[in-house]
């Protein structure tokens, strides 16, 4: 009842009062002097739903389907444009369809006026927008003047868990864009010409956020779902430093070890037995593994933007089998590319019959080749995430459109793998770390026999683990980048850089560019090098 209760509120959020930060934001501004926050902040409900409206932005585009970006409301949401940029341009998946943009996704050369670039960069921007208002409504001051003192140890929660969010859209900035505006509660509401940061002031914002709310977000395992604690700034701090070289020049893997650690060590998550059961409509009760999770629900949350469309999109509408196991129709979008089969040792029908790894959640096509991609029975299914319980019913949705399965954004796989991979670049003692990556390799192959040694715990052997654990998550552009594999002409998967086979691509698509729209409206911002 606690997760209804709190999914329900993020459909009935009062509106936030927030004013663009930027002149050329294509959203709806609220004039600064209109006394909607007054009235939404002035009960312990407003918060409450407040919150909410907070934690929806990742998995909705607006109230109802009126979006809060102009332009193409489902696919303008935060997930969905996300998950895109990770999984389109990189060597797990490309996608069928010819809509504008979409090319350039699968050829991993996107450009200043490409949409999905333009709602990724407003996103981050708008949702940094939401999160400072709450923080400007809730300060202790304010919170007693409106009479509400006795609900401040509540609220200082909340506005830890704020925080926390507001550090993770500015690293999705940092990750993707680098050199950013950094707009907090301390800036005035109102349009404005915000200053351009370097990727290193932007680091060190989200690295002291995060520093700073561990010790005030809620103890590990202790909130209600899918709300935050502190095992997530844990687990993000993990990430930031694993990244850390990309994003500064200096390596803080002693850091990643350390944080990661704190995550395996200090908080009562474990493994999900079944992995499957990380992507099912129930993946809400009853799931140890899931850190932090987008709440999805098929009736109160309907939504283009979240599992709904990961789901749909990676179905064939044409075959009756295949939906019924995925639980939704078929848009018949995307599909992996021959580099995610051969990485669970599937090159035909025989050794895709023979594979022993569970985590291989995958659909034989016409052909593994992708002579055409826009062509969807060209490569391989994917069918990871399905609108069924781990019973085998069906979603609530009698429509069989819209998702019940929320979306992990952090899994304790991902922090085993992180703790590894930390380790080794020297960051800590691989031996430790040896025993996480052999628990993930037993559940997907159900005994032993395939675990490895420390001399096969390789950074390729590492790179190609996290595909096989991760694949369709939203984090492989990331990794790749990391290892150096993205734009180099050493490791090639097919329609990268726009030919069949595969190509370098320009260094420069190491960093999306900044929209052209914002550039052209706000001399303080300078384009990325190359654009």
């Amino acid at each position: 009842m606690k997760r209804l209760k709190f999914i329900i509120m993020i459909i009935a959020v009062a509106t936030i009062a927030v004013t663009s930060c930027t002149k050329d934001l294509d959203v709806t501004p609220i004039d600064p002097n209109d006394k909607t926050s007054e009235l939404v902040f002035s009960t312990q409900e407003g918060y409450t739903q407040s919150l909410a409206k907070i934690y929806g932005l990742f998995s909705l585009t607006g109230n109802g389907f009126k979006g809060d970006i102009k332009g193409d409301e489902g696919f303008s949401g935060f997930l969905r444009v996300y998950w895109n940029i990770q999984e389109l341009t990189s060597d797990n998946a490309k996608c069928a369809w010819g809509d504008a943009g979409i090319d350039q996704l699968n050829f991993g050369m996107l450009s200043p006026e490409n949409d999905f670039v333009k709602y990724m960069y407003y996103r981050v921007m708008l949702s940094a927008t939401y999160m400072n208002e709450f923080l400007r409504q809730s300060t202790q001051d304010k919170v007693n003047a409106r009479g509400l003192s006795s609900f401040w140890p509540e609220i200082q929660k909340y506005r830890a868990e704020v925080r926390f969010l507001r550090a993770y859209v500015y690293w999705v900035g940092l990750d993707l864009f680098a050199n950013i505006p950094v707009i907090t509660e301390a800036d005035g509401i109102g349009a404005f010409l915000p200053k351009q940061k370097t990727r290193a002031e932007v680091f060190k914002f989200v690295e002291d956020e995060l520093l700073a709310v561990q010790t005030e977000m809620v103890a590990p395992n202790q909130n209600v779902y899918p709300r935050l604690d502190r095992a997530a700034a844990w687990a993000l701090l993990a990430k930031l430093y694993l990244n850390a070289k990309v994003y500064t020049g200096t390596e803080r893997y002693a850091d990643a070890y350390t944080y990661a650690a704190k995550v395996i060590n200090e908080s009562t998550y474990k493994l999900q037995s079944n992995y499957s059961y990380n992507f099912l409509a129930d993946n809400d009760k009853n799931n140890s593994e899931i850190i932090w999770a987008i709440a999805c629900d098929g009736i109160r949350m309907e939504s283009y933007a979240n599992t709904t469309f990961i789901i749909n999109s990676s179905t064939n509408g044409g075959d009756g089998a295949w939906k019924e196991l995925t639980g939704l129709g078929g848009w018949n979008g995307n599909r992996g590319t021959a580099k995610l089969a051969e990485r669970f040792g599937i090159k035909d029908q025989a050794t895709f019959d023979a594979n022993k790894d569970k985590r291989a959640m995958l659909r034989m096509l016409d052909g593994l080749a992708m002579n055409d991609w826009k062509t969807f029975v060209q490569g391989i299914g994917i069918t990871k995430f399905r609108n069924k319980t781990s019973t085998g019913a069906a979603g609530s949705d009698p429509k069989f459109t819209f998702s019940d399965v929320d979306f992990p954004m952090i899994r304790l796989a991902d922090v085993y793998l992180i703790y590894a991979e930390a380790a080794k670049r020297g960051g800590g003692a691989i031996a430790p770390t040896l025993t996480y990556i052999n628990m993930l390799r037993e559940r997907a192959f159900g005994d032993n026999s395939q675990n490895v040694t420390e001399a096969q715990l390789t950074l390729d052997f590492l790179l190609d683990e996290r595909g096989r654990e991760l694949y369709y998550e939203g984090s492989r552009r990331t990794d790749l980048i990391r290892f150096g594999k993205f734009t180099s002409a050493d490791y090639l998967w097919p329609w990268k850089g726009g030919v069949k086979a595969g190509k370098a691509l320009d260094d420069k698509y190491n960093l999306l560019p900044i929209p052209y729209q914002e550039v052209g409206s706000n001399p303080n911002l300078k384009q990325n090098p190359g654009y």
